[in-house]
């Protein structure tokens, strides 16, 4: 299926765009804000097939951002510009301002080279699979929910109906389909943008209530990382996606601190009591023990906390599954059997990671670096088979010491095989013997179990 990239300032013309565009040319849509946040995208998509844009939006002259970025770097993505601007460029069509939805669908199939005839025949799915983690015990169901038969074709016998609208989603409906591996629900099509809303508004309202429980925030944090994983895959870094990791990190940071005085034990057992998914379980625990020797160094500050609860929350966010997120070394890659697309994906994540977070509107300064370097490598492409302390910072080798504890907390914690002072030990004989290493494996080794 082809890509096509959205950058119009007006947000409800931009959704109305986004829908007929996939239902009429059958595109997939990423919508962005600016030419900004649309070269920032551009720097770690590999594939687009067209971009359409505003002339202008606000201050910014951002067709004219796009195209020098395209020219700049050889990449001939077709343009359709919607302005007054009359010039002629390469692999740019240019419409009116004034330009109806009809006109700007009609282009767009041009330059994807969709026919009439194939427009006709584009069929919208009318179920649309949401994981489990959108349905939240306790809340309202706002719509039907249906549950699809396993191998199932997809008419409409297949699709089952598990909630009602109104109906409260019960804990134990979602705990056994979960036990029984189903790994999501589906929703009418037409209820899509309604439920969304509602489901974020609800995630949010969660994470920002003084008053809700430890289980209930991580549940709610957890959601969120999935949301924003969603999002940024669809469509980049937008304003929700960072008020919602906003409310996401501070909520992971006071978790982090609540447990200061508990062991590492009791955090742990809470999150495999519940059903967080692994990379949750991992990104708060690292921001749990990071935070701890961050305390402990003279160098440490509140705001070096605040940036490893950051780089922990994003660090992994592209990576599609949880599967992904437990490889630790090349060995653990070479030995599984994803596939190549996935194996490309966990060697160069690290960069592609620190590419979007460049994009990111007011991130702790250095955050993209230590990204790029936290499995070792100083061009964040892969696991190096040894760690140079020469060209890491201090936070790095902080979070890459703290991610290689937890990589072995969260493996042999659920077997009873986990050892601290063992773990200790075959950490202190892996990394080099520098002084910013041993001090941070001597705060580590003191951590409250």
């Amino acid at each position: 299926m082809s890509r096509t990239i959205l950058c119009i300032g007006d947000t409800a013309l931009e959704n109305l765009y986004a829908v007929n565009l996939k239902m009429y040319v059958g595109t997939d849509v990423i919508e962005q804000t600016s030419g900004k946040s649309t070269t920032g995208l551009l720097e770690y998509l590999e594939a687009a097939h067209l971009i359409i844009a505003e002339e202008k939006i606000g201050e910014e002259n951002t067709s004219k951002v796009i195209l020098e970025y395209l020219k700049a770097n050889n990449r001939m993505i077709p343009m359709v510009v919607i302005g007054d601007d009359e010039s002629t460029d390469e692999y740019v069509t240019r419409l009116p301002s004034d330009a109806d939805l009809k006109t700007i669908i009609r282009a767009a199939a041009k330059c994807l080279g969709v026919t009439a005839t194939v427009m006709a025949k584009q069929v919208v799915p009318d179920y649309i699979f949401f994981p489990l983690q959108y349905f939240q015990p306790s809340n309202v169901c706002i719509c039907d929910i249906f549950h699809k038969k396993e191998d199932s074709s997809d008419n409409e016998q297949a699709y089952t109906r598990f909630f009602t609208a109104n109906q409260k989603i019960e804990k134990e409906k979602i705990d056994n389909l979960r036990k029984d591996g189903v790994k999501g629900l589906f929703i009418p099509a037409k209820n899509r943008l309604t439920f969304v809303n509602e489901f974020t508004t609800n995630v949010l309202s969660t994470l920002k209530d003084k008053n809700a429980s430890k289980t209930d925030k991580m549940a709610a944090t957890d959601c969120a990382m999935h949301m924003i994983a969603e999002k940024i895959k669809g469509s980049g870094i937008d304003e929700e996606s960072i008020q919602l990791a906003k409310v996401s990190i501070e909520t992971m940071s006071e978790l982090a601190e609540d447990r200061k005085n508990d062991g590492i034990a009791k955090l742990l057992k809470q999150l495999l009591d519940n059903p967080t998914s692994f990379n949750y379980a991992h990104c708060q625990l690292i921001s749990h023990i990071a935070c701890h020797i961050i305390k402990q160094m003279n160098w440490g500050s509140q705001e070096q906390q605040e940036k490893i609860v950051f780089i922990t929350f994003f660090h992994d966010i592209l990576l599609k599954t949880d599967e992904l997120c437990t490889f630790h070394s090349e060995d653990e890659l070479l030995m599984s059997s994803i596939g190549n697309d996935d194996r490309e994906l966990v060697i160069s994540h690290a960069t592609q990671t620190a590419q979007l977070i460049r994009g990111y509107p007011r991130a702790p300064i250095g955050a993209d670096s230590i990204i790029e370097q936290h499995h070792g490598s100083r061009n964040g492409h892969g696991f190096p088979s040894a760690i140079s302390p020469l060209n890491l910072s201090p936070l790095a080798i902080v979070f890459i010491i703290t991610e290689s504890y937890v990589h072995y907390l969260l493996k042999l914690s659920p077997t009873n095989e986990f050892d601290h002072n063992n773990v200790i030990g075959y950490i202190t004989e892996t990394f080099p013997k520098a002084g910013k290493i041993r001090s941070t494996i001597e705060h580590l080794s003191k951590l409250k179990f």
